[in-house]
């Protein structure tokens, strides 16, 4: 499929949004079933198999990767979570829904009988363009008034609604990431019912599936932006080594592969994604050691994940970066592969798992002075 997906990613670009045939090539090959339970039709596959399929629809293109793996993850939780009768509805009689949306409590929400009723608007609907149901997370209220989300405190629930249920604002002219469709959607006094809820946040209890529904659901997403960012970062060295073959800085004299500066920096730029890489899969494969065990995965295996995920970001975004300057204003054009990378990589960092509050976590969990129920 490596070749739709390539073709698509200007196409994308322009609309915000995959295209048809690059989203058919993702259903396919079982990109958005990969980390859903066996038992709705789903791969399950292994975490470090999906971040290495992940990685690779990144390098392709990178709108491509993030949908591929944001929406993975956001169908894997739902199918896992929904009681049976909500799982029916989405993954049952040969269906298999693509979910979009997100986990991050965003308006209140007051029960009702038999469910509840929701108004609000809610940012960075990744894949909303091409997804069947969306995902809507709130705080429950009993007067529709609530305060700061606490996470120790606050009840949050997460509710599913049909695509067709949803109005999409067609916001997302965004500096990076721009074919994935990340556009705010809304809702206006929607009946949701309780069999197409489930929490997250008070322990994500799966419904079904085996040891891949152990992993915490913060650290079950961790997945997505590994793989991305992974994707990314590999795809800028790729190209920049194939041009640096013929091309050279203006006024230089030389081909690129005979200047040692560059050649000594694209050495360490690739020596420092290896490395990221292989943290990425000793982090994520210690804590797969632990669940396949039967064991839930330990607070410190949890941080070291999401450590592994700011460093990876972080690398790639500097191998990004000196792919772009090593090419000079050849890269400034906005079809240029290594331009839309640098672009990508950047959106991507913009998440809050790849922020420095993430690292402050982890140096409280490394020192054993972290708070219960801290998330990571």
């Amino acid at each position: 499929m490596a070749a739709t997906v390539e073709a698509g990613a200007r196409i994308g670009e322009r609309e915000r949004a995959l295209p048809q045939e690059t989203v058919d090539a993702l259903v396919g090959v079982g990109a958005f079933s990969s980390l859903a339970p066996k038992a709705v039709g789903g791969l399950e596959l292994d975490p470090l198999c999906a971040i290495e399929l992940i990685e690779e629809f990144a390098r392709q293109d990178g709108s491509a990767g993030w949908c591929a793996g944001i929406g993975a993850v956001t169908t894997g939780i739902v199918a896992a979570g929904l009681p049976d009768a909500g799982a029916d509805q989405l993954f049952g009689d040969d269906t298999f829904a693509i979910c979009a949306g997100g986990f991050t409590p965003r308006s209140p929400v007051q029960r009702t009988s038999g469910g509840y009723r929701i108004s609000g608007r809610f940012p960075f609907g990744s894949g909303c363009g091409h997804a069947d149901w969306m995902v809507l997370t709130a705080l429950v209220s009993e007067n529709g008034d609530v305060g700061p989300w606490d996470p120790g405190e606050s009840e949050v629930i997460s509710l599913c609604v049909p695509r067709s249920s949803v109005t999409v604002h067609d916001n997302w002219d965004a500096a990076g990431l721009q074919g994935t469709s990340s556009n705010d959607y809304e809702v206006q006094d929607l009946f949701v019912a309780e069999e197409l809820t489930f929490r997250l946040f008070a322990g994500w209890e799966s419904r079904r599936g085996g040891s891949l529904y152990r992993i915490s659901a913060m650290t079950f997403a961790y997945m997505a932006h590994l793989g991305f960012a992974l994707g990314v970062g590999r795809r800028a060295l790729e190209d920049v080594a194939v041009r640096a073959l013929d091309a050279q800085r203006y006024g230089s004299g030389v081909l690129l592969k005979d200047e040692g500066s560059f050649l000594r920096e694209h050495a360490h730029e690739l020596t420092k994604l290896r490395a990221a890489r292989l943290l990425t899969f000793d982090a994520y494969g210690e804590l797969w050691d632990s669940v396949s065990r039967g064991d839930d995965p330990s607070l410190l295996e949890r941080a070291r994940v999401a450590a592994a995920v700011v460093h990876v970001y972080r690398t790639a975004a500097r191998a990004a970066d000196f792919a772009f300057r090593s090419l000079g204003a050849s890269v400034l054009y906005r079809s240029d592969p290594i331009q839309r990378c640098f672009r990508d990589i950047r959106a991507g960092m913009q998440h809050i798992v790849a922020s420095e509050v993430v690292m402050e976590r982890v140096g409280r969990v490394e020192l054993g002075v972290a708070p219960e129920g801290m998330i990571l």
